[in-house]
């Protein structure tokens, strides 16, 4: 099982799926972090969703607030959500965390 931040990890499953928890309020999210000059940034499995932060907590904070507004959008829109999974490229580590919506 993957880490995660903000003590969710009761919510993950072990195998790695992608599920919409029984409320509806929050899903799992891969994030791809990266050490970039002076900071971090967090990149979600899902297009156009970018934190920069001081910090790879800050990075991963930026991205979990646009992962959340970029899942309200989808869902209000009547949309599917476009998740981009991959495999975490050289240099960048992977994070799970829990996106509340």
């Amino acid at each position: 099982m993957q880490a995660t931040t903000r003590g969710t990890s009761q919510l993950l499953k072990p195998e790695g799926e992608w599920k919409e928890y029984p409320t509806g309020a929050a899903y799992r999210c891969e994030m791809y972090v990266v050490q970039e000059g002076d900071g971090f940034v967090a990149a979600a499995a899902l297009p156009g969703v970018t934190g920069r932060g001081a910090t790879e907590s800050a990075a991963l904070e930026e991205a979990r607030k646009a992962a959340a507004e970029s899942i309200r959008a989808h869902k209000g829109a009547g949309r599917d959500i476009p998740w981009a999974r991959r495999e975490p490229r050289a240099g960048e580590a992977l994070r799970v965390i829990v996106v509340e919506v």
